[in-house]
């Protein structure tokens, strides 16, 4: 089943983050931590009476959404799931937190390469999409555009971290 459901706006969203982070002073790694684990806490519902841990493709844009996706993928990884992170996009400029995450991710045995448009999802696959978050500008690049109908045709179960 696929569905979409708003919990904030994008705006909401970004004034609740600079209030936790400038007014309260939460360290923003914490609030991706925070995000990670959801994530990974709805999938552990999802697939808490699945008999067989199902691969998970963790797919990591260059922002910090992206850095809640190696979160996911780290705390998967250590609850004993098949876990490989795909990045897409351009990482010169990623965040010291989001940079922080992947090396959570990698110091939890995940693994991680570029993503390959040649890569195919089996069927009983999960998709964590964070691949664009609240921070996106502008138009969708080719690549990351592709990639996303590929995630979109395929049989996979699928989340997506912020924009569906």
């Amino acid at each position: 089943m696929k569905y979409s459901k708003a919990i904030y706006s994008v705006k909401q969203t970004r004034k609740i983050e600079e209030y936790l982070i400038q007014e309260s002073k939460i360290p923003e790694f914490d609030l991706m931590y925070e995000a990670g684990k959801a994530v990974f806490d709805i999938l552990e519902s999802k697939l808490a009476t699945c008999s067989k841990k199902p691969p998970i493709f963790v797919i990591s844009g260059s922002g910090n959404n992206g850095g809640d996706a190696y979160i996911m993928a780290a705390l998967a990884s250590k609850k004993g799931y098949d876990v490989c992170c795909l990045e897409i996009g351009c990482f010169s400029g990623q965040s010291e937190v989001s940079k922080k995450a992947k090396k959570l991710a990698q110091e939890n045995f995940v693994n991680i390469t570029t993503y390959d448009q040649n890569i195919t999802f089996p069927k009983k696959a999960i998709i964590i999409d964070g691949i664009l978050g609240i921070g996106i500008k502008g138009e969708v690049r080719a690549k990351q555009a592709e990639l996303i109908k590929k995630i979109n045709k395929s049989k996979a179960f699928i989340i997506a971290i912020d924009n569906p």
